[in-house]
């Protein structure tokens, strides 16, 4: 088919949203990481795909580089275009530079293009080039399309959009297109909603009688929300910046005005058209710029002609634009009542009569769309593009599929809806879905509609087909790579007469367009209301991802329409693991191997599989073990199947743990190996998977993990442990107990010696050691059982952690390193010791500079020996030694020495008990600090300060001197400072000194000479610090408001002497 050419340039900006797979964000500092990797890989696969690139594409192409914007952009993959004949620099693929911080945007921006197919294999290259490297090397990471993120909460104008720039050189045709596409803002936002979510909150939905699916919440959360970089645009009687600005109440900040949904002055000479949601598929996108070029067309058109285009009121286009955001142009449109008087036929067709008899009332928004159809239709036949597949993405939207699963109209976010509900509500099944369809995106070549796959093809009216020829295709439901794909096309005639010389051309190709299948049907006629089949087979392979059916239906020669299906090809992945330790051994009669698989399925429905997992050599030839599960994997989902002891496997083995992290799981039957299917002593074996149709017995996927080693050893000795029955029945945690342990063997042909060890298990099923010890050899004589006592010194650990204090007491033996099966001894509550502080409050206040005194009660039925700690805010500022020998109650109190992490006014404290670093008990205390003055500063300066003369040699003294207030006596480190106006220093002493309670203490004097000649600066700086000396050395700053008397810091001049 010939390439179709734009009236106008085009180019598009694609706002992707770069997510982890669960939905969730990715983490800042991981985005740090991520998208500089995306430029430098992409950016090598975008020069691979130039080598694929048309002829008029590479022609364009001057180079691809990567540069960086420090300031917001960071890294970005720059083309270098050829357009008009200059060279021009696209930013092609970036982060959003309009946001600073985190963002999760991934921006590709088309160059400028002149034809549909340019502008789509743009589209499709910059969205393969990033989708495939996110989703085959930065695990848990993938790329979806939607306006919002479904799951979370828009917050900081993170949102997702399609810009369209339409480049129009003449301004007075600019002008025409960008008030007649205002009219239509309403319509155009209706039928591309797509963030019918926010926050996983589910929409209240109902299906009317015609079976439309109304959701009552809005379908564009973006637009609900972002206001701030969108709103309606006004109407123009001329392109002025600073008239647009002051329309849309940015004349401050004229730049900023096209921070709205059209602005027609962008330096590029283009309309930038900024309201659309994230498309689903690139297919919309390109329905979507062929509307814009239709509308524009249609505007240069009218000025060429003469016709008026309408300035409808501001307010009913706003009403009617708000209205658009939700049900999908079901709901009524405002009508503009002075429109009718001032341009009637515009008027019938955009608010009054339904197309194309214009006799029945229009109601709806979704109404005046089908109008708006109508109102371009030429142009849709001037631009080539009736009858094509660019239209069908938007004709499902506006006119229904032939599926006829829900009623037109069809918007992507009621696609979004529809998946909602189709997996009961399940919102990791819908952000899989968008992932699987940008996967579909990517392999057809952007061919892919997901809209067209869930509702069919379009239902155009009588008047959008060029003949009364209809078609449809059925495709099997499932496909698998290396199965015969079995397929019926049908066409048939909807009209009243005959139509003849009928030929139908086929064309089906991979997702690297190989040609797989070519055919063409010849029929002499086809009556009316009459169809015909085309039976289709062709063979798939594993390697292919889509199969797009491409066909073409001529009548008498003429061209009535070019259709496409694409099939997707089911995926299922399947990896097993071993999640035991590298040599696995086997005591006694079997061992039971730990193992985990999963299963990531595309198939759109429930599949029934045989699973079989196998234990083999190395080699394949010999099996240990296998059992075979029928399952039902759940569609396009990923399913983990693990052991039913999965709690204890997570903490004792660390692979498996990683594996099951936050992650649900279906139970997998436990699998084991006898002693006697293994030959060797040491036995190499690979753990193997293999799924296969439960139907036919055909294999879907093999998989096979690492090799690992099982080690038969030695039966261990038999031993035997008692405990005696005036065992305590409470063990209270941090106490030592002794506990008496019989052991009696009856092996009679080892001497016996070893270790034996008492074990709790806590929460998490993990074995704690609580005591252990020695015992020297043993060895039964004949029919008589060795029998020897020991006593083990027990203390239960401070970090345990139990669901209840009723636990069991286990004991094991080791004997040459090696480990014996546990056995219960006896049954044990274990008791918290029980330990309580409380401050007393002795007065409300205390003083800024005075140590602060607080007490304390000691509740406790134990004994203690350890800290008393005491926090504010974190920061540790008194402790103490305490050791309780008798339990009861006791009353101390602690010193508060450091008080300068303590605020004016209120305070909390955190008093705490520390025993064997672990924290007892806490409490909290509020003190008051009153704002007292802790220094009393004066100092001699001589001369007097003031303007002042200097002596003939230039020279002034200064002694500061201090007076403390507060208890005791105080060590204070001053430093002094002179500067000229020009940052010369001329003084900078320190000094420290000691000071008693309410005694002065002076510091110098210090003298300093200044420059005085006539040409230097008059004017100096005095500056004086003073810090507390701590008693471990530190220093802490003495700040201003502590001090009273004289200032701190102050300017002054002198008069400089002149000679007579």
């Amino acid at each position: 088919m010939p390439e179709i050419k734009l009236p106008f340039s085009h180019g598009l900006e694609m706002e992707l949203m770069l997510i982890k797979n669960n939905g969730q964000w990715i983490p800042g500092d991981q985005m740090v990481k991520v998208f500089p990797e995306i430029i430098d890989k992409s950016l090598g696969l975008l020069k691979t795909k130039m080598n694929q690139a048309p002829d008029y594409i590479k022609t364009k192409v001057k180079k691809i580089t990567k540069q960086y914007d420090e300031d917001k952009k960071g890294d970005y993959v720059v083309i270098h275009y050829a357009f008009n004949g200059k060279e021009i620099e696209i930013c092609s693929i970036g982060r959003d530079s309009h946001l600073v911080g985190e963002t999760w945007i991934l921006e590709l921006v088309t160059p400028p293009c002149n034809s549909i197919e340019e502008l789509m294999w743009w589209a499709h290259t910059l969205i393969a080039v990033c989708f495939e490297y996110v989703t085959q090397k930065l695990r848990g990471i993938t790329i979806i399309a939607s306006g919002l993120n479904p799951l979370l909460e828009f917050h900081n104008c993170i949102s997702f959009g399609d810009h369209h720039h339409i480049g129009i050189e003449d301004s007075d045709t600019r002008l025409a297109a960008y008030n007649l596409m205002r009219l239509f803002t309403p319509h155009l936002i209706s039928i591309s909603v797509n963030s019918p979510f926010e926050e996983s909150k589910i929409p209240n939905l109902t299906h009317s009688p015609r079976n439309n699916l109304i959701s009552d919440q809005p379908l564009s959360q973006r637009l609900k929300h972002n206001f701030g970089q969108l709103g309606m645009a006004p109407h123009l009687k001329k392109l002025d910046l600073q008239e647009f600005a002051e329309k849309v109440n940015r004349a401050a900040d004229p730049e900023s005005a096209r921070m709205i949904d059209m602005y027609p002055l962008t330096k590029w000479g283009t309309i930038e058209i900024r309201f659309f949601d994230a498309q689903p598929s690139i297919m919309s996108r390109m329905g979507i710029a062929i509307l814009l070029q239709a509308i524009c067309l249609k505007a240069k058109k009218m000025l060429e002609n003469g016709e008026t285009i309408p300035d409808i009121n501001f307010g009913i286009i706003k009403k009617n634009r708000e209205l658009s955001l939700g049900k999908g142009g079901l709901i009524g449109l405002v009508r503009d009542s002075s429109l009718e008087q001032k341009l009637k036929s515009f008027s019938t067709i955009y608010q009054d009569f339904r197309a194309p008899k214009f006799e029945d009332k229009l109601r709806f928004i979704f109404h005046s769309i089908e109008n708006m159809i109508y109102f371009l239709k030429d142009e849709f036949v001037e631009l080539g593009v009736l009858g094509t597949t660019y239209l069908e993405s938007i004709g499902i939207i506006i006119f229904g599929g032939q599926k006829n699963k829900l009623a037109a109209p069809i918007p992507p976010a009621i696609y979004q809806i529809h998946n909602l509900e189709t997996n009961n509500n399940n919102f990791q099944k819908l952000i899989r879905q968008l992932e699987i369809d940008m996967e579909t995106i990517v392999a057809s070549g952007g061919k892919h509609c997901p809209l067209q796959r869930e509702f069919g093809m379009t239902c155009w009216p009588s008047w959008m087909k060029p003949l009364e020829i209809c078609s449809d295709i059925i495709t099997p439901e499932i496909l698998f790579g290396g199965d015969l794909a079995k397929c019926n096309l049908s066409i048939g005639n909807d009209g009243t007469v005959i139509a003849e010389n009928i030929e139908v051309k086929i064309k089906i190709e991979d997702d690297l367009n190989n040609e797989v299948y070519q055919e063409s049907k010849t029929y002499a006629e086809l009556k009316p209301n009459t169809v015909k089949t085309i039976p289709i087979e062709f063979p798939t392979d594993d390697y292919a991802s889509t199969y797009q059916i491409n066909y073409e239906i001529f009548v008498d020669g003429d061209l009535q329409g070019e259709f496409s299906k694409t099939i997707s090809i089911a995926k299922l992945d399947a990896s097993i693991t071993y999640l035991g330790t590298d040599d696995l051994p086997l005591i006694g009669e079997a061992v039971k191997i730990p193992l985990s698989f999963e299963i990531r399925s595309t198939i759109p429905k429930d599949y029934k599989v045989l699973a079989t997992i196998s234990l083999t050599n190395p080699k394949g030839d010999k099996t240990f073990e296998e059992i075979k599960e029928a399952m039902t994997i759940p569609s396009n989902s990923k399913v983990l199947f693990a052991p039913s002891n999965v709690e204890v496997l997570t903490n004792i083995l660390p692979k498996f743990k990683v594996t099951l992290k936050n992650q649900q799981y279906e139970q997998l039957p436990s699998i084991e190996i006898k002693q006697e299917k293994l030959p060797e002593r040491f036995n190499l074996v690979v753990p193997n998977l293999k799924i296969e149709k439960e139907d036919t017995g055909k294999v879907i996927i093999e998989s096979k993990d690492d090799t690992f080693i099982i080690s038969k050893l030695e039966k261990p000795p038999q031993i035997e442990l008692k405990v005696p029955a005036s065992l305590p029945s409470e063990f209270y945690i941090g106490k030592e107990y002794t506990v008496p342990i019989e052991i009696t063997t009856s092996d009679t042909s080892n001497i016996i010696a070893g270790k034996i060890q008492l074990l709790i298990e806590d929460n998490s099923g993990r074995e704690q050691i609580v005591g252990q010890t020695r015992f020297s050899s043993m060895k039964s004589q004949k029919k008589v059982n060795s029998q020897k006592k020991v006593n083990i010194k027990v203390k239960i650990p401070k970090n345990l952690t139990l669901k209840d204090t009723k636990t069991l007491l286990f004991g094991r033996t080791i004997i040459n390193k090696k480990k014996s099966k546990t056995i219960e001894l006896s049954s044990i509550t274990i008791k918290e010791k029980e330990i309580t502080i409380s401050p007393i409050q002795l007065q409300k206040s205390y003083s800024s500079y005075l140590p602060i005194k607080i007490s304390f009660v000691i509740n406790t039925s134990i004994e203690f020996k350890g800290k008393l700690k005491v926090l504010t805010k974190g920061v540790e500022i008194a402790q103490k030694e305490i050791t309780i020998q008798t339990p009861g109650r006791i009353i101390d109190s602690i010193d508060i020495v450091n008080t300068q992490n303590l605020a004016i006014n209120s305070n909390t404290l955190e008093f705490q008990l520390i025993e064997d670093k672990q924290k007892m008990c806490t409490a909290t205390f509020e003190v008051y600090i009153t704002k007292e003055q802790l220094l009393q500063l004066g100092y001699v300066f001589r001369p007097q300060i003031s303007d002042l003369m200097v002596t003939e040699n230039g020279e002034i003294t200064i002694s500061p001197k201090l007076r403390y207030l507060g208890t005791g006596s105080i060590i204070i480190e001053m430093r002094l400072q002179i500067n000229r106006a020009d940052k010369k220093i001329f003084l900078d002493k320190t000094q420290r000194i000691t000071i008693a309670s309410q005694k002065y203490g002076t510091f110098g004097p210090f003298s300093v000479q200044l420059e005085t000649e006539e040409n230097l600066p008059s004017f100096y700086e005095f500056s004086v610090e003073f810090y507390k000396i701590n008693p471990d050395g530190s220093k802490s700053k003495i700040e201003a408001e502590m001090i009273a008397g004289k200032p701190l810091e102050y300017s002054f001049g002198i008069i400089k002497k002149r000679e007579k």
